[in-house]
């Protein structure tokens, strides 16, 4: 990454006529080993959901919980708030996203506008996670 972007900006010098040839050409960079990746059994889920559940409610495991179950990307699981969420018919509504910059922005496209279902148990979670923020709050006020 870093050897391409030296690479561009000596050849925008040899095109501007600054220096006559571009040294960063000649350089021989290795190739990164990518490593085979493996995804998840059809069980993993399931035990690692278990797990996510009986832990104590906070910010991480509500975000993994759900990533793991909506199947979401990152920044759309970081953009939702309470408005986005139905726990009546365990339902979230995305309509934003939190980017790389700390940014909300509308989803990358009009089809990542959607309504996830979440199963009963994370929406119980949830609701343990809404007053325990509730309870924050009010120690904070």
């Amino acid at each position: 990454m870093v050897h391409g972007l030296v690479k561009r900006a000596l050849q925008q010098a040899v095109n501007d006529g600054l220096i006559a040839k571009n040294p960063a050409m000649a350089v021989k960079v290795a190739q990164p080993e990518y490593k085979h990746r493996h995804s998840l059994t059809a069980d993993e889920p399931k035990a690692f959901k278990h797990t996510l559940l009986e832990e104590e409610a906070c910010s991480h495991v509500v975000a993994t919980l759900l990533l793991l179950e909506t199947g979401c990307r990152r920044g759309e699981v970081l953009g939702l708030n309470w408005e986005n969420v139905s726990l009546e018919t365990c339902r979230v509504s995305i309509r934003q996203q939190l980017t790389s910059d700390g940014v909300i922005t509308s989803p990358k496209s009009k089809m990542s506008r959607r309504q996830i279902a979440i199963g009963a148990g994370t929406a119980d979670y949830l609701i343990t996670w809404k007053e325990t923020q509730r309870a924050a709050q009010q120690r904070r006020d």
